[in-house]
Formats: structure tokens, C-alpha cells, sequence
């Protein structure tokens, strides 16, 4: 079954590619807001700071930044909603996209891929190859 899951790979691919550019919109047209969370690794504590667009960067100045960061602060559930929520989307798309390629899907069809070419410089390969003389 791995032509099923190659076509899998590639659909998932694409799928991804589709959600980060809705919810990149999404983000763009909402209001500024940032996001802190701490993290706390084996040694070190980290704070974790995420905005969610570039309105929300430029009214933070580097002098100020806690100053700047309270007035935008918004609480962290909401990311965490958001993923859950992406999560349970992602998966029934999963499920969905593979009892439909499992149904549809032939393995012996070949998909049209664009050929690349390579062009390689005269010389360039000179000294890469030990010469046998």
C-alpha cells in the first residue's frame, strides 16, 4: 500500500499548505493580540510570546515590551482552543481522505509530475570525480 500512502503524504501536504494560508488571513484580519506561555524545560524556564500578526508586532516597542505586551495580552486558552479545534479538523479530514483513497484510489494510474531538468556549468564538475588516468 505504499502508492496509497504516497497519494496520503500528498494530500496531506497540500491540505496543510491550504489551513496556514486560511489562518494566516484569518490572524491578519483580526485584532492585534499576543500570547504568552510559560515553558518550563528541565533546567531553564522559558516564556514563550506569540503574536498573532503584524499589527500586534508593531505596536510593541523593544523598550517596553511588558508595558506594550500587557495592553495586547489575551488569554492563552484561546490558542489552545484553536488548536484543539484544528486538531479534530485535521484528523476527520485524515479519516475522511483515507477511506476515500482506500475506495478510489488506483495505484496503477500514474499522476503527471513536471520534469526538472538540471544544468550543470562546463567545468563545474571538474575535480569531483577522481580522474582514472
Amino acid at each position: 500500500m505504499e502508492k496509497q500512502l504516497e497519494e496520503l503524504k500528498y494530500r496531506w501536504h497540500r491540505y496543510v499548505q491550504q489551513r496556514w494560508q486560511e489562518l494566516s488571513q484569518e490572524f491578519c484580519h483580526s485584532d492585534p493580540a499576543v500570547f504568552s506561555v510559560d515553558d518550563d524545560q528541565v533546567d531553564e524556564k522559558h516564556r514563550n510570546f506569540i503574536f498573532n500578526n503584524e499589527a500586534a508586532l508593531r505596536q510593541i516597542r523593544w523598550r517596553y515590551f511588558l508595558e506594550d505586551f500587557e495592553t495586547l495580552k489575551v488569554d492563552y486558552a484561546t490558542v489552545t482552543e484553536q488548536e484543539k479545534k484544528e486538531l479534530n479538523a485535521a484528523k476527520h479530514w485524515l479519516q475522511e481522505t483515507h477511506r476515500d483513497i482506500l475506495d478510489n484510489f488506483d495505484p496503477k494510474v500514474l499522476k503527471l509530475r513536471k520534469k526538472y531538468k538540471v544544468v550543470v556549468a562546463p567545468g563545474a564538475l571538474d575535480g569531483l570525480i577522481g580522474d582514472d588516468e
